[in-house]
């Protein structure tokens, strides 16, 4: 299955950028398994898809601006060295100007796919995920089309989301 094979390949490919760092920017001594790393990337991800932020500072005590994010208000429950590692990693582009993005929009939309699988998993109903992707402005369903990609990745996770897609 095509799909299938897309999918396995992406999510190979971010788990071995979370095992490398940019050589650029110096990572923390922090040490993080690739599941830990995993998880506060898909949480990220998901602020920055739903948020429509694209960057984010990378010092706690900076307020963000326009378009950032403040990992540490996000990953409340990490310290600032786990933080500066899970930044330091290949899923993020090397820093500029104080912060950082993620290395692609493509892998950004899929860990952002996984974090709504996850709300899924603990029991959140569809019904209430849909407005992430969806508005009803004239009564009917209408695709929010900067949430395109992140709904057809999480379609091919989830059997759910892809009845609900190919229905509406």
């Amino acid at each position: 299955d095509l799909a299938c094979s897309f999918v396995a390949i992406i999510e190979v490919n971010i788990k071995n950028r979370l095992r490398e760092f940019n050589d650029s920017y110096e990572a923390a001594g922090e040490v993080l398994s690739v599941d830990q790393l995993w998880s506060g990337a898909v949480a990220l991800a998901a602020a920055a898809e739903f948020g429509s932020s694209a960057f984010f500072v990378l010092e706690p005590g900076v307020v963000p601006a326009a378009g950032e994010l403040a990992p540490h208000a996000i990953l409340t429950d990490w310290g600032p060295t786990e933080i500066r590692r899970l930044l330091a990693t290949a899923v993020f582009d090397e820093a500029s100007f104080g912060r950082v993005k993620f290395h692609h929009r493509s892998i950004r939309e899929y860990l952002a796919a996984h974090w709504v699988m996850r709300q899924l998993e603990l029991g959140v109903p569809l019904l209430r995920l849909q407005g992430l992707f969806a508005a009803n402005p004239y009564g009917a369903p209408v695709l929010i089309p900067s949430r395109r990609a992140a709904l057809s990745w999480l379609a091919t996770i989830s059997v759910e989301v892809r009845e609900w897609v190919v229905r509406d």
